[in-house]
C-alpha cells in the first residue's frame, strides 16, 4: 500500500486548518481599513488619509505604520512562470498603545518619496533584464497600512497609481 497519498492529504488538510484557525483569530481582533482622498499620486506628493481601526475587543498595538509598495512581475515567454519583486516605503505612524473597542479612526501624512519611480534595487534590475526568457514586465503600486499586534497583524492593501 501506497502511503504517500495520504501523507500528502494529511499535510494539505493540515495546512488548511491552520489557515482557518488564522483567518478566525483575525476576525476576532478586528480589521483596518485606509482611507485616501484619491488613488493617483505623484512624487513629492503629500498624501493625507486615515486609518480606521474597527477593534472586537481592546488591543495592545505596538506600532502602525503605512506606505507604499511597489510590486514588479516579470512574465517569461510561455506565459507559464512569473517572477515578483516587492520594494517597501514604510513610515510608522503611531508608537505603542492601547486601542479601544470599536471604531477608531487615526489621521496621517504620508509624503511620497521624490525618486520613488527612480531604479530602487540596480543588481535586481540588471539581473531581470538580462534574462531574455522574460517578454513583460508590469509595476503595480499599493498603498498599505499594518497594526502591529502581538500574535497576528491586521493589515491592508489597496492599489493606487504613481506617476
Amino acid at each position: 500500500m501506497n502511503i504517500l497519498p495520504i501523507i500528502l492529504i494529511s499535510l494539505v488538510a493540515i495546512v488548511l486548518i491552520i489557515l482557518f484557525i488564522a483567518w478566525i483569530m483575525r476576525l476576532l481582533k478586528g480589521s483596518i481599513a485606509i482611507q485616501l482622498p484619491k488613488n493617483y499620486f505623484s512624487p513629492g506628493e503629500t498624501i493625507k488619509g486615515a486609518l480606521i481601526l474597527k477593534l472586537r475587543k481592546p488591543l495592545s498595538i505596538a506600532s502602525l505604520s503605512v506606505g507604499l509598495e511597489k510590486e514588479q512581475v516579470q512574465q517569461r515567454m510561455n506565459n507559464s512562470r512569473t517572477s515578483t519583486m516587492s520594494s517597501r516605503y514604510a513610515i510608522q505612524i503611531k508608537g505603542s498603545g492601547a486601542y479601544p473597542l470599536g471604531v477608531t479612526s487615526i489621521p496621517f501624512t504620508y509624503t511620497v518619496p521624490e525618486n520613488i519611480l527612480a531604479t530602487s534595487n540596480a543588481f535586481a534590475n540588471q539581473l531581470l533584464t538580462s534574462l531574455s526568457t522574460f517578454t513583460g514586465r508590469s509595476i503595480r503600486w499599493y498603498f498599505f497600512a499594518s497594526a502591529d499586534i502581538p500574535g497576528l497583524d491586521l493589515r491592508k492593501r489597496i492599489r493606487v497609481s504613481i506617476s
